[in-house]
């Protein structure tokens, strides 16, 4: 007689959910919520954040914060009480903000002056706001445009002729994206002379009255 060896009953599977699709801008969190059920006793749960396999954060829920912009998946990792685990990707996608620019500069010089502007960029992307930034400048005299690449940088523009002039300039992050333009007003004038003074006239001075002499008469 043939005793048949009753066969092992499976283990419940896991059913696991990561969430999601996700949206956020570069240098923000976002909030990651996952789900499980099944399984063989108490679920475990946690979240891969950095793609290394391991669990970076412990429970259902976990915050997620790239310093640049992309598409990125964190993994949920769900496992039970008998070792069966379950691992499930989600997907983050991190956009780029644009840069803001500020510029400096003189207020007035004169015609023929070599003048140097200063702009300065900042971005809320921690990448973006290490690389170089790309600086479009437009000094209003009809001259076209000028770009410079720097993190911050100067322009100078030799101005040839009298008027007032409004500067500009915008900054392009490394992905291309573009600030609102910042800007100031330049008046070229030439100096306004001092005035000649008018010299006083000279005071002629008033002659001396000669006294009349005192004639005594004989005796």
């Amino acid at each position: 007689t043939v005793i048949a060896t009753p066969k092992p009953s499976p283990l419940p599977s896991i059913t696991a959910s990561a969430g999601g699709p996700y949206e956020s801008v570069e240098g923000a969190q976002v909030q990651l919520v996952g789900s499980a059920s099944g399984g063989s006793g108490a679920l475990v749960l946690s979240w891969d954040l950095d793609g290394d396999g391991g669990a970076d954060t412990q429970g259902a829920v976990a915050y997620f914060a790239s310093r640049d912009n992309g598409v990125f998946q964190p993994v949920f990792i769900v496992r039970d009480s008998k070792g069966l685990e379950k691992r499930v990707a989600a997907q983050v996608t991190i956009l780029n903000l644009a840069p803001s620019v500020t510029v400096s500069g003189p207020a007035t010089v004169a015609p023929g002056a070599s003048v140097t502007f200063a702009a300065a960029a900042s971005d809320f992307g921690p990448i973006d706001s290490q690389a170089d930034v790309r600086f479009m400048w437009n000094f209003g005299d009809g001259t076209g445009l000028e770009t410079i690449s720097k993190l911050n940088g100067t322009a100078t523009h030799l101005f040839n002729q009298a008027g007032r002039f409004q500067v500009s300039v915008v900054a392009y992050d490394k992905d291309g994206a573009a600030s609102q333009p910042a800007g100031l007003q330049l008046a070229v004038q030439a100096a306004t002379p001092e005035p000649t003074a008018t010299p006083s006239p000279i005071e002629t001075p008033t002659p001396v009255a000669t006294p009349t002499p005192i004639i005594t008469p004989p005796t």
